[in-house]
């Protein structure tokens, strides 16, 4: 359970209270741990949820922002990062996890399930980076190894919803020597130059291979080259997938070669995914 404590102070005058954040409290919960956000008492109730640069722009719940965004009504939690929505600074915004109960020797991973509407400031589609840290208690002060960074972004759309997929991102716990108890943080840190929406609609922490996470994807496309000739769209290297989505982020045409005829589409900006690689063109 979450709990808070207060401090009043009164004289003849009157009275006045602080309230603390609230703190997590109760015994190390049993792994596998899959946290969605259905159910907001319970959320609530396991993850410590901080804005950690009090600019009071931090993690939402239950909006149906995300309908105008990608067209479907997925439960999530939800961060804006846009320079005209008042945003004075990067990111800082935690979700950490309730202790949870590790077995000495075994493999565990932390997997984040997460989709974005993000660009930077050419337009370019942008990925919204998360931290991932480990301690021994659920507070940002004891968040004190850091263990990667995932990365959440533009995904393909989902055949069976004809919305953007959401993606698994997985980073791997230290391996403890002997059973211990310890909580996992989750720090957002996009930086204040982006404009877009992102989704988180499910955290796992469990054994290695359980949620079928993606560790540190290495593509062979990264230096990949385009060429554009009238409509025709010519893409140089090697690569496993290639996408053009417009700017509203619906995906209108798949490469199954490297050659992309664009006829029949209309005057306009689009972006070009190239195994996580993108491209402004400009038609």
């Amino acid at each position: 359970m979450a709990y808070t404590y207060t401090i009043t102070a009164s004289n003849s005058e009157g009275g006045s209270d602080a309230v603390s954040q609230a703190y997590i409290l109760g015994p190390a919960l049993e792994l596998p741990l899959e946290q969605t956000f259905e159910n907001e008492a319970e959320m609530r109730n396991r993850w410590t949820i901080l804005d950690g640069n009090n600019d009071t722009y931090t993690w939402m719940f239950y909006t149906n922002l995300g309908h105008s965004v990608f067209g479907d009504y997925e439960v999530c939690a939800e961060y804006i990062v846009s320079p005209t929505l008042g945003n004075t600074e990067d990111a800082d915004e935690w979700l950490i996890s309730p202790p949870v109960a590790l077995e000495a020797g075994v493999e565990y991973e932390v997997t984040v399930s997460s989709r974005c509407y993000s660009v930077d400031a050419n337009s370019n589609y942008a990925e919204e980076p998360m931290d991932i840290y480990f301690g021994k208690m659920n507070t940002r002060e004891a968040m004190t190894e850091k263990l990667g960074t995932i990365k959440a972004t533009v995904n393909e759309i989902d055949d069976a919803t004809g919305t953007m997929a959401f993606k698994l991102n997985s980073v791997a716990l230290p391996v403890q020597d002997e059973d211990a108890t310890r909580c996992v943080g989750i720090n957002l840190v996009t930086p204040l130059l982006r404009s877009g929406f992102l989704q988180i609609n499910a955290i796992y922490i469990a054994e290695k291979g359980v949620y079928n996470g993606v560790n540190d994807i290495a593509t062979d496309a990264a230096q990949a080259t385009i060429a554009l000739n009238g409509r025709t769209l010519t893409i140089f290297g090697d690569f496993k997938a290639a996408t053009l989505y417009n700017i509203q982020g619906a995906a209108v045409a798949t490469a199954t070669s490297a050659i992309m005829n664009l006829d029949s589409l209309a005057n306009g900006v689009y972006i070009l995914n190239v195994d996580g690689r993108s491209f402004k063109i400009a038609l």
